[in-house]
């Protein structure tokens, strides 16, 4: 019965870790050293769970037209930060 009582234990713990072992960090995703710089037209702000999203058109220099998709930190957070739905909208036109 102690034998028991051990598994389940362990499988108590294994169960409450894996969901912080399956969660990502910036680092393992993106090269915080290789610096990229874009310059474009804001096409889709997305305030959703859980990484707010801004996609942007950038024409590069053969003039082709590329759609990027930046994903940032939580919405919650950029909250935080002082952001809001207003202040980053859209090009219309």
């Amino acid at each position: 019965m102690r034998t028991f009582g051990i598994l389940v234990a362990a499988l108590a713990v294994v169960g409450v870790a894996a969901p912080v072992l399956a969660h990502h960090g910036f680092d393992t995703e993106y090269d915080a050293k290789k610096k990229v710089k874009l310059e474009g037209v804001v096409t889709m702000v997305s305030w959703t769970n859980p990484h707010m999203r801004v996609y942007i058109d950038v024409t590069g220099p053969d003039g082709k037209v590329t759609n990027w998709n930046m994903e940032l930190t939580s919405p919650n957070t950029i909250r935080r930060q002082g952001w809001g739905p207003s202040d980053l909208k859209p090009a219309t036109g």
